[in-house]
């Protein structure tokens, strides 16, 4: 998580740790982690108002599972895709 959000939150603090081992107690695995990790920083790492949600608390807390359960954007973190070039180097008309 510290790598994709610029952070150095600890996973030695009691609270971090808590969330984590309730997750595991709940039978989330590590990959439920990655991909909530994942999703949440394509969604939000450029939401000014939202970065600052990227943290222990808020993605492994009481709304994991319905984190867990969204769909990876693509593209530009707001939700909608980029628009990719086409064959002849022109951005298609969506």
């Amino acid at each position: 998580m510290n790598l994709k959000t610029g952070t150095n939150f600890s996973e030695k603090t009691k609270a971090t740790r808590a969330l984590i081992k309730a997750r595991f107690e709940e039978g989330r695995t590590e990959k439920d982690f990655y991909h909530v990790i994942d999703v949440k920083v394509a969604k939000w790492q450029f939401d000014v108002q939202m970065m600052n949600y990227l943290r222990p608390e808020t993605l492994f807390g009481n709304k994991f599972e319905s984190y867990l359960n969204e769909k990876p954007t693509g593209g530009n973190g707001n939700g909608r895709k980029q628009r990719d070039e086409n064959e002849s180097g022109r951005i298609p008309e969506y």
